[in-house]
């Protein structure tokens, strides 16, 4: 979502963090008591949590939130046995990019 960081609101900035990390954050801790050695979770973020881009600073965060958070998981549980990954494609044409697109020409 393309919103320069003055325009952005703090409804923005709780559903892109509660969508992405902390969203991420809820599905691994569920998961965890019904683990034994052995599962994989696999995590998805996004190539924008890889690089910046202006425009994406609350996306960006989010996204490399999601990236750390899982590395950070995956040294805490790969001793119980449990690999923990994190998949982070790039950009895929939607509705909503679309949208994104028409935005940013305005």
């Amino acid at each position: 979502m393309y919103f320069p960081l003055e325009k952005t609101t703090d409804d923005y900035w709780n559903k892109i963090v509660n969508t992405s990390l902390q969203g991420t954050y809820f599905m691994t801790r569920a998961c965890l008591p019904v683990l034994s050695a052995g599962p994989v979770i696999v995590n998805v973020s996004s190539v924008a949590g890889l690089r910046a881009d202006a425009g994406y600073a609350i996306y960006n965060a989010a996204k490399f939130g999601v990236i750390e958070f899982s590395k950070a998981m995956a040294l805490e549980l790969g001793p119980k046995g449990i690999r923990l990954n994190v998949v982070a494609p790039g950009s895929i044409t939607t509705p909503i990019k679309d949208v994104e697109v028409a935005r940013a020409k305005i």
